[in-house]
């Protein structure tokens, strides 16, 4: 019996609705123009080497860049990208699918034109949109193991030695050159009990008060965040408030006071916190000291009238402060409980 009979790649499942929000295949209008973002020699070179598998000793012979250098330079690099793009790319190997597409990192080795099966082709997806390996399953609607089987035969198949090195070899043999553009900014749906835990997360609310609010235990409310966090492929709670206002799944929450007058350096740290999760990304993208990020992100959030970090992204969505892509507004969806 076919393991993956009931799959359906291109369903409403919320799998599915996530991978095409944070892919593109082609030049669709959620392509981030990462030529901008101005990515050095160093950078894409540390990049190239995490694309093509590279060894510790093969990159000190290649260039003198040992491994830990790469990776510091890489997660530095793709810090720099999530702010720059405004949280569209959160994950190193969506930064290397994207840098593959537009030419900016040339696939290491050549290889025939290779044609995955589709349940091969989502698990590459599933990978680019940040989905972890152990996830994989819940997301192809089967087994821990028939997820496993596929994802050993997928690197047998191309010939990877990990989930980066998948990337570049799946851009080598050619499996996104047929492809066409995705609309990556629809919203993934949510089934009726986690929107209700959107919506009192991006109020700023925390989980035993959410849990109280809505009649939930904790590990439920814990079971739904940890789910929006997978289909809005962010980590923090503010990252997460974020994507969730952006593309239309939930309200921002009421104002209770006028837009107050921001300086130039307050929007700057506001701005941070769209795609920043770690107060170190933070500080560097707001141009500040890690010692001084916090008090002045207590001052924000005091002088905005917000009870922490998240609620007073919520609140900058209700004065409209972010800018997003016109596809971004998208209508809330709704999947089946």
């Amino acid at each position: 019996m076919n393991a993956f009979r009931s799959y359906q790649p291109h369903s409403t499942r919320p799998a599915a609705a996530v991978i095409w929000r944070h892919i593109d295949a082609g030049d669709g209008p959620g392509l981030p123009d990462l030529r901008a973002v101005r990515l050095t020699a160093t950078e894409l070179a540390a990049l190239g080497h995490l694309g093509a598998g590279t060894t510790n000793l093969m990159a000190s012979r290649e260039d003198g860049l040992s491994y830990d250098h790469c990776q510091r330079v890489c997660r530095a690099a793709l810090d720099r990208v999530r702010t720059e793009t405004d949280g569209r790319i959160m994950h190193m190997a969506g930064l290397l699918h994207h840098l593959y597409l537009t030419g900016m990192l040339q696939p290491a080795e050549t290889g025939i034109a290779h044609t995955l099966s589709a349940q091969e082709r989502t698990i590459v997806d599933l990978i680019i949109a940040g989905v972890p390996i152990r996830a994989l399953h819940e997301h192809l609607g089967t087994s821990k193991e028939a997820a496993r089987v596929v994802y050993r035969r997928l690197k047998e198949t191309t010939g990877s030695a990990n989930q980066l090195h998948l990337v570049g070899r799946a851009h080598a043999l050619g499996v996104f050159r047929s492809s066409h553009p995705r609309n990556l900014m629809h919203p993934p749906p949510l089934c009726p009990d986690a929107l209700r835990v959107a919506e009192e997360l991006v109020t700023g609310a925390l989980n035993p008060a959410i849990a109280d609010m809505l009649g939930m235990s904790l590990a439920e409310v814990t079971g739904h965040l940890d789910r929006i966090g997978q289909l809005t492929c962010a980590r923090a709670r503010h990252t997460r408030a974020h994507q969730l206002l952006a593309s239309g799944l939930v309200a921002p929450p009421p104002a209770s006071r006028p837009l107050p007058v921001f300086s130039s350096a307050e929007k700057r740290l506001l701005s941070t916190l769209r795609s920043c999760e770690l107060w170190q990304s933070i500080a560097t993208s707001a141009g500040l000291s890690l010692s001084s990020v916090k008090p002045a992100m207590q001052s924000l959030i005091f002088r905005a009238g917000a009870d922490n970090r998240t609620h007073l992204v919520g609140l900058a969505h209700a004065w409209d402060l972010f800018d997003h892509p016109p596809s971004a507004r998208a209508t809330p969806g709704v999947s089946p409980p």
